[in-house]
C-alpha cells in the first residue's frame, strides 16, 4: 500500500518515511481520510502503539506519514520448539494495543511480522489501515471492517505459527473461527480472542524445568505446504505456481498434462468462499472463449472429517507472462495493442456472461506463441465477481479483491463494480507496458502519458486518448465496453496487416 524510506530527521535522528502509492488516493475525500487517520495516532491510543510524528501532503499529491524508526527484534524464523505458551502471549501483548486502536474507529490492517517491534512488542505500520485491500478485506462481507479485519489477520498470523499435534487443537479451532469469512465477528473484541486462547492452551508440566540452550526458539509464517502426489485422478508433476487462493500444479491423467489449481486449506471451512469458487469455474467453462484459459473439469475430495480438497483443472499452457515477458524486455507499441486487443476480447466474452474479472494485471495475462504469433489467454478468474448468471446470481456481499496497483477506485472502496472497473485495470497495464512504469498520480489526475517509449519508439498520439480514458476516476468517463476500447487501441495504430503480429522474439531490455 505504500512505499517506506529510511530517513533523517532535523536532528539526525533515524526516521521512517512512508509514501502513500498514487493510486490509493484517488480524490479529495479519500486523502482527508487518509490525513485524519494518521493524525489521530499522533497521539496515540496505547503505549503499545508506535506513534505517527508527522502526516501531510506533498505537492505533487502524495500523501506522507513519518514515524520513529524502530528495529525488529522479534526473530521470527521457522523452530519446532515454539510453545503454546509463547503463542498466546503474543495475542496477549498485542491485544490491548489493537482494543484502544479499534476504540477509536481505526484499523491496522497490516498485521505481519514487519508490524510488531520493541519487546515487549508494539504495533507499528499503522496510518494507512483503511486503504486495506486483497487479502485484509476478504473475511468482512461489509462487516465491521475494522475488528474484523484484524481479528482475520491476526488469527492467519498465529496460525502460521501454531504447531499441529493433538494439544494445538484448541488453539487451532479458536483461530480457524479468525480466519472464516462466514462469521461476522468472532470475538467481541481481541482480548476475548486472547482470553479464549490462553484457556485453550494446555498446560505442559514440564515449563518450568525444561531448559535450551543458546537463544529462545524463534517462529517462521512462512510454513509451507508440501505437494501433493495426486489430486483426485490427476498424478501431480511438480508445483508451477501460488497465490492467495491456492497452489497450481503440473498435473497429468491418461497421457495428457493439464494445470491443476488446489484451494488453500484454510478456504475450505467456507461454503460461502467455495461455492463462488466453483460457480465462477463453471462460468469461465461455459464460455469456450479462445483467449480465456479452458476450464476442463472441478472437484472436491470429502474425507471422515468433511471436505479436505477442492480443485480446478484447467488447460496447461506454455509460453510466458506478460510480465514476465515485459521484465525481460521493452514490448513494441504495435505488439501491445495486438496483445491489449486480445485481452479485450476476453473481457468482453467474460462481461457478455455477466463477469467481472476485477484482477487484470500482467500476471494475469498469459502469452503463447501460435503460427509465429502471440496468442493470448487470460487467467484466473478465481476472485471475478459474478453480476447474473441466471439462477445462479452471486449473493456474496460486496468485497475488496484485487491487485492495488491495478485497482479501480470504486474498487478499492468496496463500491460495486462492472465490466469498466477491468478497463481501468487494463487501462493500467497498457500504460506499463507504454512507459516502462505505472502510472502515478498529479493533483489528482492520471499522470500524462510519455511521448516514447523506454526503447525509443514513439507513442502514437491517437493512442494516448483512449489509454488515459481508461484510467478515468469516474467509471463514466472511461470507455463503454471492452469491444469499444479494442476498436479505439486498434485504429490509433497504423499497422502493416499483411504480417503477423510479432511473436516470442528476442528484443531489447526494458530500462
Amino acid at each position: 500500500m505504500a512505499d517506506a524510506f529510511q530517513v533523517r530527521g532535523p536532528e539526525g535522528e533515524g526516521r521512517v518515511l512512508r509514501l502513500l502509492h498514487p493510486v490509493h488516493v484517488v480524490d479529495a475525500r479519500a486523502i482527508a481520510r487518509c490525513l485524519d487517520e494518521a493524525r489521530a495516532l499522533l497521539y496515540p491510543p496505547h503505549p503499545g502503539i508506535v506513534p505517527v510524528e508527522d502526516a501531510g501532503q506533498l505537492p505533487d499529491g502524495r500523501v506522507y506519514l513519518v514515524g520513529e524508526d524502530s528495529e525488529l527484534p522479534l526473530s521470527l524464523e521457522a523452530h519446532p520448539g515454539l510453545g503454546s505458551d509463547t503463542l498466546v502471549s503474543i495475542a496477549e501483548q498485542l491485544a490491548p494495543a489493537l482494543d484502544a486502536l479499534h476504540a477509536r474507529g481505526l484499523l491496522h490492517g497490516q498485521l505481519d511480522v514487519d508490524s510488531m517491534v520493541g519487546d515487549p512488542p508494539r504495533l507499528s505500520g499503522v496510518g494507512f489501515g483503511v486503504f486495506q485491500g486483497g487479502t485484509t478485506q476478504e473475511w468482512t462481507g461489509g462487516r465491521d471492517p475494522g475488528r474484523r479485519v484484524d481479528q482475520g489477520l491476526l488469527g492467519r498470523l498465529l496460525l502460521a505459527l501454531a504447531g499441529t499435534g493433538p494439544e494445538w487443537a484448541g488453539i487451532r479451532a479458536i483461530l480457524e473461527r479468525c480466519t472464516s469469512v462466514d462469521d461476522a465477528l468472532p470475538f467481541p473484541s481481541v482480548s476475548v480472542l486472547a482470553r479464549a486462547l490462553r484457556g485453550a492452551c494446555a498446560p505442559d508440566p514440564m515449563a518450568e524445568t525444561r531448559h535450551v540452550p543458546g537463544p529462545p526458539p524463534s517462529v517462521t509464517l512462512g510454513v509451507r505446504e508440501s505437494v501433493p502426489t495426486s489430486v483426485g485422478p490427476y498424478r501431480v508433476l511438480g508445483l508451477l505456481g501460488e497465490g492467495a487462493m491456492g497452489r497450481v500444479f503440473r498435473a497429468e491423467r491418461d497421457g495428457r498434462q493439464v494445470a491443476v489449481k488446489l484451494l488453500r486449506r484454510e478456504h475450505l471451512r467456507s461454503r460461502l468462499l467455495l461455492d463462488r469458487f466453483f460457480r465462477e469455474a463453471r462460468a469461465v467453462s461455459r464460455s469456450r472463449h479462445p483467449h480465456i484459459v479452458e476450464v476442463l473439469e472441478v472437484g472436491e475430495e470429502r474425507g471422515p472429517e468433511g471436505l479436505e480438497r477442492a480443485w480446478c483443472v484447467m488447460e496447461l499452457l506454455e509460453g510466458k507472462t506478460l510480465g514476465a515477458l515485459f521484465r525481460e524486455r521493452a514490448l513494441d507499441v504495435g505488439r501491445t495493442v495486438e496483445i491489449a486487443a486480445q485481452v479485450c476480447e476476453a473481457l468482453e466474452a467474460a462481461h457478455a456472461m455477466g463477469v467481472v474479472h476485477r484482477d487484470v494485471k500482467p500476471d494475469n495475462v498469459f502469452v503463447v506463441s501460435r503460427r509465429g504469433a502471440d496468442w493470448v489467454k487470460l487467467l484466473d478468474f478465481g476472485i471475478a465477481k459474478l453480476l447474473r448468471v441466471g439462477p445462479e446470481m452471486s449473493r456474496t456481499p460486496a468485497t475488496v479483491i484485487g491487485t492495488p496497483h491495478y485497482m479501480a477506485p470504486e474498487q478499492a472502496t468496496g463500491a460495486p463494480v462492472d465490466g469498466r472497473t477491468d478497463l481501468y485495470a487494463l487501462g493500467v497495464v497498457l500504460y506499463e507496458m507504454l512507459a516502462g512504469r505505472r502510472p502515478g498520480r498529479v493533483r489528482g489526475a492520471p499522470e500524462p502519458l510519455p511521448t516514447e517509449t523506454p526503447a525509443g519508439e514513439s507513442i502514437p498520439k491517437g493512442l494516448v486518448r483512449p489509454v488515459m480514458d481508461c484510467l478515468a476516476t469516474d467509471p463514466g468517463s472511461r470507455p463503454a465496453s471492452a469491444a469499444a476500447l479494442r476498436t479505439a487501441l486498434q485504429e490509433a495504430v497504423t499497422r502493416d496487416t499483411s504480417r503477423p503480429a510479432p511473436g516470442l522474439r528476442p528484443g531489447r531490455r526494458a530500462s
